[in-house]
């Protein structure tokens, strides 16, 4: 059922006292459900000893996706591994890809949705539940409110270890633009109850934004909620060389690049990026805007770009590897978002590590990120207004340089590192 690339070597003692209120809660339920399972007393006297801890990862997206999810897992993991701490992670098997990295273990899996690809973990295997004991996890963290999580939920009653799941998707608005298996659509109110049920379930649930945490209220989730937002390494982003775009799309030195990255479907909203440029572009021609990422909407928009009269500028990248992100980040002018369906905009946050100038709608997932008329420009969705903004800071160098400087000092409060920290001391708590 499924593949470890290497086998976990069991149990260690474990940082600070790991969410002894949960452990509570999961005694409780044990109780609840049995009569007379209790944590065995050798690992809640680990909890009291801060020594390092071993993670469980749970999730159904993970390399060799590329988005935001499977990027910051990827961070986070070898973050936390870099501290002396052990990460097991368990993700479904996506075709023939093969892990290089160790302690992943992948999950017999049925490819969910086409585009954007999505594969769900099958969510009950009983070789998985007998093992997942045997690691002796401290804590289980979800990464996903899929099948993932349903076996995360079975593998904590196994393990007798609390549960904890950040929310990183906002499901109610993801529904609207997938059909599970090709053919289902999901209601927005159901994903909102479907998205209180999950967390619920857990012992305490992680927003990567405050934004995210009203909404989850909103749903009915009651279980506690810590805001973190989720973090990248810094260094990977600063002092790239610029040409990379240029060079592969033949844009000369003096053209302007407005980058945007994500899944070209609906709730990304890039057809507003398109008529934002449809109203610069009589006084801007050498200014391209630069859109990086796939999605079925592609062929959509490029029709679009041909009838507003802009397709020359328009440059469709396709998915780029993430490990030459940085280069398509460095040689960018301004980062354009226009998306209201985030929880934590990652990629916005590799452009403002990067040094960029972020302008875009107006939405609370950017709270921090960006701090308008210092790093950027936050815009109320109309076309116009964000044109105008866009020819105030490419028409005037020293502003531009001003908000570029001050992104990179922004970046510094969002590095994985912190992220790290704070999942440790939570766990701790």
């Amino acid at each position: 059922m499924y593949a470890p690339d290497e086998v976990g070597t069991g149990g260690r003692q474990v940082h600070g006292t790991i969410l002894r209120s949960c452990a509570r809660n999961v005694n409780a339920r044990w109780l609840a459900a049995e009569g007379k399972c209790q944590m065995d007393e050798e690992r809640q006297s680990c909890y009291l000893i801060g020594h390092s801890m071993h993670i469980g990862f749970f999730t159904d997206g993970f390399t060799p996706q590329l988005h935001g999810v499977a990027t910051n897992l990827e961070a986070l993991t070898d973050a936390l591994e870099g501290r002396g701490d052990q990460v097991s992670l368990f993700a479904p098997r996506m075709g023939d890809y093969v892990d290089r990295r160790p302690g992943v273990y992948r999950l017999a899996s049925v490819r969910a949705v086409r585009q954007p690809p999505l594969w769900l973990s099958i969510p009950v295997s009983r070789r998985v539940l007998r093992h997942v004991p045997r690691l002796g996890l401290d804590v289980v963290h979800t990464h996903s409110p899929f099948t993932a999580q349903w076996l995360a939920l079975q593998a904590t009653w196994r393990a007798r270890v609390p549960l904890v799941s950040t929310y990183h998707t906002l499901l109610p608005a993801y529904v609207k633009t997938v059909k599970l298996l090709g053919r289902f659509v999901v209601p927005p109110g159901l994903a909102e109850a479907y998205s209180a049920w999950t967390c619920n379930a857990c012992d305490h649930v992680i927003a990567p934004s405050a934004k995210t945490k009203a909404l989850l209220e909103q749903f009915g989730v009651r279980r506690p909620i810590s805001v973190i937002a989720n973090g990248i390494e810094l260094a990977r982003f600063q002092g790239g060389a610029r040409g990379y775009l240029r060079d592969r799309w033949g844009l000369r030195p003096t053209d302007r690049i407005l980058l945007s990255v994500g899944r070209l479907t609906p709730e990304k909203n890039v057809g507003f990026l398109l008529a934002m440029l449809a109203r610069l572009s009589p006084r801007a021609a050498n200014v391209y805007l630069v859109l990086v990422g796939e999605g079925f909407l592609r062929k959509s928009l490029e029709c679009d770009a041909q009838r507003l009269g802009i397709r020359r500028q328009v440059i469709f990248c396709g998915a780029v590897p993430h490990a030459e992100m940085s280069q398509v980040y460095a040689d960018a002018d301004v980062y354009l978002t226009a998306s209201l369906s985030e929880t934590f905009g990652l990629a916005t946050l590799e452009a403002l590590a990067s040094g960029l100038p972020i302008v875009g709608v107006r939405d609370a997932s950017l709270d921090g990120m960006l701090v308008d008329g210092a790093n950027g420009f936050a815009v109320e969705p109309d076309a116009g207004a964000i044109a105008a903004r866009l020819e105030q800071v490419l028409g005037d160098p020293s502003l531009l340089a001003q908000m570029r400087a001050r992104s990179g000092e922004i970046a510094l409060n969002f590095s994985v590192q912190a992220q790290a920290q704070q999942l440790l001391n939570l766990y701790g708590c």
